[in-house]
């Protein structure tokens, strides 16, 4: 009886322990579990504040035309733009109060159903509306901006900030603020591929196609919603070689880098209606009449009534070529392409002079630009064939409008493109015909420039093909 009492007692301590270290454990797990899911609360809280500042940021953009309807009653149409704010200057705090107002009234709080858990709402607060540029066409204005974004999950909650600024421009732009400027990038037959770098901002009113990684460095936009992304096999992607997509990328096949976005639907960017008026500026023609010149007068504009077997009244035929307009001494116009072109290269060659390098069949035109002695040489085949005082089209200064630097191809032009980005710079040797004009600051050879930078800091140029026809129109702007 005395070791079945201890047995017993034994027992019951043991299922004592046991007990104790049951509730122990439970409480451990039970903490376990609070702690997990307060961690989880708390991710998924501060991923919906982060969902908040994407969405304030895709607000600052939709919002725009309402800003503009809110600033259109305070615009003073009356002024130089030039010199004088459309904006008075006295109401700048008034306009900056009443655009915070705007945001917080239409975008405080993420849709319904934007994620899968959670909410966020977003607090805008808008300061130091000012003035940031003035053009006889145009004016820009700046904004500072700080976005408080708080995202909840069942209990948790986190706030996200962010601050900058953003632009809104009145006005008709200058089209020299895009690098590379098109109405139709042709995305249905063609794409922007890997190895394809923009160090500037980009625009296509249509029709963008892209294929691997190519890079853009400043922001990319289009007033469509979407664009064509390709894939050309053994990429891991199925389909046909192109789909339309409302977005950015499409994974693994195409995923360009838009290191500031890729903005989609935004407003149109006109451009001229008829290459017309293109074609007789680089004929050195007026550019305001769009009649179609005769093949006569661009006979005689091109000079090729001095050739003993050509006769412009009888026989005004225009061969396959390239022409820089001129009277045998002076530029009198741009440069003007017969045919399609095989190739277009743009390069900067030397401190105040541009290139541009035409390819047609066999042959190779090559037209220099010394904006420092305000001449423009010739060279066909590597051989001289003169040089001419003026620039194609002569100066302008930016905003004016003038047709400097006119370009029209009445063909196709096949490739227009910079100098390649790898290997030495094609001057000197390597460059026939120009063997004096290489840079005095070459940068490094694997980014050879393409637009010359010199003697204005702020000097570039916009390609496009247009409505109309397929001429291409150049243009220089030169800061002043």
């Amino acid at each position: 009886m005395k070791s079945r009492g201890i047995a017993l007692i034994t027992v019951l301590v043991v299922m004592a322990v046991m007990t104790v270290v049951g509730t122990l454990l439970f409480t451990g797990t039970l903490g376990d579990l609070r702690q997990t899911r307060a961690t989880l609360q708390a991710t998924q809280a501060r991923a919906a504040a982060e969902a908040g500042l994407t969405y304030a940021r895709y607000a600052l953009e939709v919002a725009r035309p309402n800003i503009k309807a809110l600033l259109a009653p305070r615009m003073d149409l009356n002024v130089n733009p030039a010199t004088q704010w459309v904006l008075p200057q006295g109401q700048w705090d008034d306009i900056a109060t009443g655009i915070q107002a705007l945001l917080n009234g239409s975008y405080s709080a993420l849709p319904s159903g934007a994620i899968a858990q959670g909410s966020a709402t977003i607090q805008f607060t808008i300061t130091r509306f000012r003035g940031n540029t003035q053009g006889a066409t145009a004016q820009t204005y700046r904004a500072d901006y700080v976005v408080i974004s708080t995202g909840r999950a069942s209990g948790a909650t986190r706030r996200a900030e962010e601050k900058g600024y953003f632009e809104v421009q009145l006005g008709r732009p200058s089209l020299s603020q895009w690098l590379f400027l098109v109405d139709d990038a042709g995305g249905q037959t063609g794409f922007f591929p890997t190895g394809s770098v923009f160090n500037g901002p980009v625009h296509a009113n249509r029709n963008w196609g892209f294929w691997g990684r190519p890079v853009f460095k400043d922001v990319v936009s289009t007033a469509e919603d979407g664009a064509w992304y390709w894939h050309l096999g053994g990429d891991g992607c199925t389909g046909s070689n192109r789909v339309r997509v409302r977005g950015d990328s499409r994974p693994p096949c195409t995923v360009p880098d838009f290191q500031k976005g890729f903005l989609r639907n935004q407003p149109v960017v006109d451009l001229p209606t008829s290459t017309l008026s293109q074609q007789r500026a680089a004929l050195g023609m007026n550019p305001a009449d769009t009649t179609s010149p005769s093949p006569k007068e661009i006979c005689f504009a091109l000079g090729l009534h001095n050739p003993p077997n050509r006769n412009c009244n009888s026989n005004p035929s225009i061969p396959n070529g390239v022409y820089l307009v001129n009277d045998g001494t002076r530029v009198k116009g741009g440069i003007y392409v017969q045919g399609d072109l095989d190739a277009l290269v743009v390069q900067a060659t030397g401190a105040g002079q541009q290139a541009y390098r035409f390819t047609q069949g066999s042959s190779t035109w090559v037209i220099t630009v010394d904006y420092s002695t305000n001449t423009t040489t010739v060279f066909k085949d590597g051989v001289t064939v003169g040089t001419y005082a003026g620039t194609p089209n002569g100066p302008a200064p930016l905003g004016t409008g003038g047709p400097t630097g006119q370009i029209y191809v009445t063909g196709k032009i096949n490739s227009l493109k910079g100098p390649d980005r790898t290997g030495p710079l094609p001057c000197g040797n390597n460059y026939p015909g120009n063997a004096d004009l290489c840079p005095d600051h070459p940068p490094p050879s694997q980014i050879p420039p393409a637009i010359q930078g010199d003697p204005a800091p702020n000097h570039r140029s916009r390609a496009g093909r247009h409505h109309g026809g397929s001429g291409l129109r150049m243009r220089s702007y030169q800061n002043r």
